[in-house]
């Protein structure tokens, strides 16, 4: 049975809370300006805490925005999606956006955002990429969330 949109709320919350407090106190080189450039990876460890709950599938979405300019990158951020429904713990990274939490149905601020890719969002489903270094932070917050 999946969780109820509230119930993901707050599970996403506390997920973020222990990870602010993870990223606090560490030197992981994408971690450690939480939120600021950290979108991909917590993708992937709240994906995997998802996904070990039983409330897979959601896919991790990266998008783009703005214009292209020759000589700079465009922002890109990462996030979940499920049908409609849109989690993202990092999207107050941007000037745009203070939110820390967003759980919601058809987001505008995410509309905003050009596709760009859709993947799988938990660890297991990568297997060469780097993503086997975040196994550990993984472990840390999984036991901070008390699971």
């Amino acid at each position: 049975m999946r969780l109820s949109d509230s119930e993901l709320e707050r599970v996403a919350t506390k997920f973020r809370t222990e990870l602010e407090e993870y990223c606090a106190s560490t030197h992981y080189p994408t971690l450690e300006r939480f939120p600021n450039g950290a979108c991909g990876d917590a993708v992937l460890l709240l994906g995997t805490y998802l996904f070990e709950i039983g409330e897979a599938p959601f896919d991790k979405v990266c998008g783009l925005r703005g214009a292209a300019e020759e000589g700079k990158e465009l922002p890109s951020h990462a996030w979940f999606e499920r049908d409609d429904l849109i989690i993202d713990i990092t999207a107050d990274q941007f000037e745009d956006m203070d939110e820390k939490v967003i759980i919601r149905r058809g987001s505008e601020w995410h509309k905003g955002w050009r596709f760009r890719s859709r993947e799988a969002s938990y660890l297991a489903a990568y297997e060469h990429d780097g993503s086997d270094q975040l196994r550990p932070v993984y472990g840390v917050i999984k036991e901070m969330m008390g699971t």
